[in-house]
């Protein structure tokens, strides 16, 4: 299969030779550059909560394909995916296409929503927006942009802006648009198409966003017009998760459906998502933190995390590995203002970058092939009660996550 194409047509064709699920299945699409899988997970939570039987697809995943693809809450079984390849299959040797890697799971996610008959179907886009392959999708009731910053420039420009027109390419007819972006791009592309907007900080907000305990989640007030619901509390640690939750509010608003605001409440608190500043307890009072940061903004926001959530006496050790095609030297300069010492491995990619050249960017970091060396070597010098930060990429992640697992000793806080 091939790696990228940004061309909706193979797609098409494999899927109209199967009936053409793609245009019966109701979406709403999400597009952008962090925090799509927040509100991914935050919208089909509450529309769960409000009764609706919910098909996800998210990408990429940490340990096998089947978890890109959900309906109510449950990832796919092995049995069906490998009904639906052997439809798939047959209906590329009919068309005379052969799908990429992501055009196939989207093409078994599409069909697998249309058999589940699912009320409404939520769709991260893969890399883009206009030519990802989840835009063959066209009966769309809401279109999100989250926050946009630079990933990807060879493939959809070099500003924000370029980047985000590209991105609003998911916007559809009338459909309503939730832009959270920041730019300016996304609205003008709607007005185009002659769709409605709420922007972030104009139409909706999250307001009074203040500390919800000790354990890095906070509660804000979500307001948009005469609209207004106080003290949310998103279970996904973070500030900036207060933003990603208010675009999922306002996605939900804007679905067609009817939700109430304990829908919202309890669709909100009730996500446990892997790799977004998710706790590990280890040993002797240890914490692992797991982020999928992989991208400056991204390393930002951990960083933030990090300045609010850590007292300075406590010691934090980053264990980094990431891709050769991200932005890894301005990366390792913000992790560096909140670690004590940075540890550098090589992700289990194609894409990835190796540990040792990685740590050349890093003061004073050292270079490990695998994870588990990395990890072997902070835990020599890692003290009871003193943190241990892992990001850079989903790779990353999610070799962390097979190593601690194997561990006994470990629990998960999510």
């Amino acid at each position: 299969m091939r790696k990228i194409r940004l061309d909706l047509e193979p797609l098409k064709k494999v899927l109209t030779d199967m009936g053409s699920p793609h245009l019966e299945i109701p979406v709403i699409s999400v597009a952008g550059t962090n925090g799509k899988g927040s509100v991914c997970a935050f919208l089909d939570s509450i529309m769960d909560k409000k009764g609706l039987k919910t098909g996800l697809y998210t990408s990429p995943h940490f340990r096998n394909l089947l978890e890109r693809i959900k309906c109510g809450r449950r990832s796919i079984s092995s049995g069906i995916y490998s009904q639906l390849e052997d439809r798939i299959h047959a209906a590329e040797e009919k068309s005379g296409e052969k799908l990429t890697e992501f055009e196939f799971s989207t093409a078994a996610a599409i069909l697998y929503f249309n058999m589940e008959k699912c009320d409404l179907n939520i769709m991260e886009t893969g890399m883009g927006g206009r030519l990802d392959a989840t835009n063959v999708c066209l009966n769309k009731k809401a279109a999100v942009i989250t926050s946009i910053d630079i990933d990807h420039s060879e493939f959809l420009g070099e500003t924000k802006e370029e980047i985000a027109k590209e991105k609003a390419g998911i916007i559809t007819n009338s459909a309503p648009v939730i832009d959270a972006s920041g730019t300016d791009a996304v609205e003008r592309e709607a007005v185009r198409k002659g769709a409605p907007v709420k922007k972030y900080g104009r139409d909706f907000d999250a307001l009074n966003i203040k500390k919800a305990g000790d354990n890095g989640l906070f509660s804000f007030d979500y307001i948009s017009g005469k609209v207004e619901i106080k003290e949310l509390i998103p279970s996904l640690r973070g500030i900036h998760q207060c933003c990603n939750a208010a675009a999922a509010v306002a996605a939900a608003f804007e679905s067609g459906f009817s939700v109430s605001e304990d829908d919202i409440r309890n669709g909100l608190k009730d996500v446990c998502l892997q790799g977004r500043l998710q706790f590990i307890g280890l040993p002797d009072g240890k914490t692992a933190i797991l982020d999928t940061a992989h991208n400056p903004a991204a390393c930002r926001s951990v960083a933030e995390f990090v300045r609010q959530h850590l007292p300075p006496e406590r010691r934090l050790f980053t264990v980094a590995g990431m891709l050769k095609d991200k932005k890894y030297r301005e990366m390792m300069a913000i992790l560096e203002q909140v670690s004590y010492k940075i540890f550098t491995f090589t992700p289990p990619s194609e894409r990835g970058l190796e540990g040792k050249k990685l740590a050349g960017f890093g003061s004073g970091a050292r270079g490990f092939e695998t994870f588990k060396e990395a990890y072997g070597a902070v835990l020599e010098i890692m003290q009871p009660g003193e943190a241990m930060l892992v990001c850079g990429s989903f790779a990353s992640v999610s070799a962390a996550l097979d190593a601690l697992r194997a561990g006994r000793n470990k629990r998960n806080v999510c």
